[in-house]
C-alpha cells in the first residue's frame, strides 16, 4: 500500500526526533590539559585556573571531566566552596609603650621586661637608657595569650587593626613589624601604611581611613609583635585580627585584568566593563586609579550573560595619593559572597572626576574550583572542558572521600595541569548533532521543523488542488 505524502513528511520527522532522543553520545569538549599526579594515593585535589574556567560553558561547571588515557570519566567531585567571607574576629591586645633611646644614642637601650608564669608582660623598665617616647614611637604587642596560640590551633592571626588619634589636616604613618618569641631576637614581618585624611566629600565629615595591617599568610603564633611607627602616634589601642586556619589554606587566586570603557554619547566615560570569559566568583578587586591624588566613588555590578540587566554588587571608594614622597593605594575591597559571574562593570557615582578615556587596570582575587577525583583507570590523565551539552556527572563529595570531614580535600595531595589544548570540533550526521545538542537547540530546531514540515504539506496541498482542478471535466458541449 502506497504511502501518502503528508503521512510520510510526519512520520520522517517522527522518526528524526526519536532518534535525537534516544541517542545519548558523548558530549564534544573544547579544550583540554594533560593531569600530573605527584602521588600513588588514588584521591587527588586540581585547582581549576582561570584559562580553564574561560572554556567553561556551563554555570554548574558540569562540562569539566577528568578522563584516562582510554577516554573513561574518572569519579570526581567539587569541594565545597569557600566562605564568602573569612570568619574574623578581632581581639584587643595589650599594649605597652617601647622605650627609645637618648636623642644622642644610636643604638637600641638596656630594656627590661617583666613577665609574669605564663609569659604575660607585666611592665617594662628602660631605666637611665632610654625613655618611654621616642622619635619613632615604638610599641610592644603582648599576644602571649591572644586565642591564636592555643592547642587547637584553629585560628591564626591574620592582621591586625590600630586606633590613633589623627589631627584634622589627616596623617600618614609608616609601620615596620617586628615578631619575637622571647623579647630579646627580633624578627621583621612586614611594612604597612597607616592613613587618617580629609576625603573627596570632606564637607560632610567623610575622610579616607586606612587603619588595618595585614600580615603575611605563613605567620606561625607569634608571642609578641613590635610596632615601630614613623611618624609617632598615640594609640589608643589595638585589636588583633584572627581568622580560622582552615579557611586560611584556601588561598585567593590573583590576576591583573582590565575594564574597557563604555562611552557615552558626548564621548565622556563614566562606565567600564569587564569579560572574564568564563564564570568566576570574585571577592576582592583593587582598582588601579589612573592619575595621581585621585579619589573616585564606584558601583560594582555584574550580570550572568547577553543581555540581562545589570545587578548591582557594591560601592566603594578608590584613591591614589602621594604624600611625604610616597604613593598610597586604596586596599582590595572585600565583595560580598555572589555567584561565578563572566560580566563585570564599575560605574562612577556621584560627582566623581573625569578618568579619561582610558581603561582601568585592576588586580582581582577569586577563590579557584577545588576539583577531587580518584585516580581510576589507565594514565595518563587528561582534564576536558567546555561542552554545553555535558550532563552533571559529579558525586558528593561525602561519597567520594571516606569519612568525609569539612577540609579534609586540602589534605589531600595536589595534582598540577599541563598546557591548555583546543580539540577540533568532530564531523558529526544531523542525528548526532540532534542528540548531541542543548535542549535550548532542540527547542529551536523543532520550531523550524515544524515550520518546514508546515510548508511542505501546503506545497503539497497545493499540488494536489491544482492537479484536481486540471482533473474536473468541462462544461458539457465544449
Amino acid at each position: 500500500m502506497r504511502m501518502k505524502m503528508p503521512h510520510r513528511v510526519l512520520l520522517a520527522a517522527a522518526l528524526a526526533c526519536a532518534g535525537a532522543a534516544g541517542a545519548q553520545p558523548e558530549p564534544h569538549f573544547a579544550a583540554q590539559a594533560p593531569v600530573q599526579l605527584h602521588s600513588d594515593d588514588g584521591l587527588h585535589r586540581l585547582t581549576l585556573p582561570l584559562q580553564v574556567l574561560q572554556h567553561v560553558q556551563r554555570q554548574d561547571l558540569a562540562d569539566v571531566r577528568i578522563v584516562d588515557a582510554r577516554g573513561r570519566a574518572a569519579p570526581l567531585a567539587w569541594a565545597p566552596p569557600p566562605q564568602g567571607r573569612p570568619r574574623l574576629r578581632y581581639v584587643e591586645v595589650p599594649r605597652f609603650a617601647w622605650p627609645a633611646p637618648p636623642a644622642a644614642a644610636g643604638s637600641e637601650p638596656s630594656v627590661q621586661v617583666q613577665v609574669d608564669a605564663q609569659g604575660a608582660v607585666v611592665r617594662i623598665d628602660a631605666g637611665a637608657a632610654g625613655t618611654t617616647q621616642g622619635t619613632e614611637g615604638t610599641w610592644l604587642l603582648d599576644l602571649s595569650q591572644a586565642p591564636h596560640r592555643t592547642p587547637d590551633g584553629r585560628e591564626r592571626l591574620a592582621g591586625l587593626r590600630v586606633h590613633w588619634d589623627a589631627p584634622p589636616q589627616g596623617a600618614q604613618v609608616h609601620v615596620t613589624v617586628e615578631a619575637s618569641e622571647d623579647l630579646r631576637q627580633w624578627r621583621r614581618l612586614t611594612e604597612a601604611m597607616l592613613l587618617d585624611a580629609p576625603g573627596a566629600g570632606a564637607a560632610s565629615g567623610e575622610r579616607l581611613s586606612l587603619r588595618e595591617i595585614d600580615l603575611p599568610a605563613s605567620t606561625h603564633a607569634p608571642a609578641y609583635l613590635r610596632l615601630r611607627l614613623s611618624p609617632a602616634v598615640a594609640l589608643q589601642g589595638v585589636d588583633a585580627r584572627l581568622q580560622r586556619s582552615d579557611e586560611a589554606v584556601a588561598a585567593l587566586e590573583r590576576t591583573v585584568v582590565r575594564f574597557e570603557p563604555e562611552p557615552d554619547g558626548d564621548g565622556t566615560v563614566r562606565r567600564w566593563t569587564l569579560d572574564l570569559g568564563g564564570p568566576v566568583p570574585l571577592r576582592r578587586l583593587q582598582i588601579e586609579l589612573p592619575q595621581p591624588n585621585t579619589v573616585a566613588s564606584f558601583r560594582l555590578e555584574r550580570r550572568v550573560e547577553g543581555r540581562t540587566p545589570w545587578q548591582p554588587v557594591t560601592s566603594f571608594t578608590s584613591y591614589r595619593l602621594h604624600r611625604d614622597g610616597r604613593e598610597l593605594l586604596a586596599p582590595p575591597v572585600e565583595l560580598p559572597p555572589v555567584a561565578p559571574t563572566r560580566h563585570w562593570r564599575l560605574q562612577l557615582t556621584g560627582r566623581g572626576p573625569d578618568l579619561g578615556p582610558t581603561a582601568l587596570d585592576a588586580q582581582v582575587q577569586w577563590p579557584a574550583p577545588q576539583l577531587v577525583f580518584a585516580a581510576r583507570g589507565e594514565p595518563p590523565f587528561m582534564l576536558r572542558v567546555g561542552a554545553a551539552e555535558a550532563r552533571p556527572d559529579d558525586l558528593p563529595i561525602a561519597q567520594l572521600v571516606p569519612a568525609y570531614r569539612e577540609g579534609d580535600e586540602w589534605r589531600l595531595p595536589q595534582a598540577s595541569l599541563g598546557a591548555l589544548t583546543t580539540l577540533a570540533a568532530p564531523d558529526l550526521s544531523l542525528v548526532e548533532r540532534l542528540a548531541a545538542s542543548t535542549p535550548q537547540q532542540r527547542r529551536r530546531w523543532l520550531l523550524w521543523g515544524v515550520l518546514v514540515v508546515a510548508v511542505g504539506l501546503l506545497a503539497w496541498l497545493a499540488r494536489r488542488l491544482l492537479r484536481d482542478l486540471d482533473a474536473r471535466p468541462g462544461p458539457p458541449g465544449a
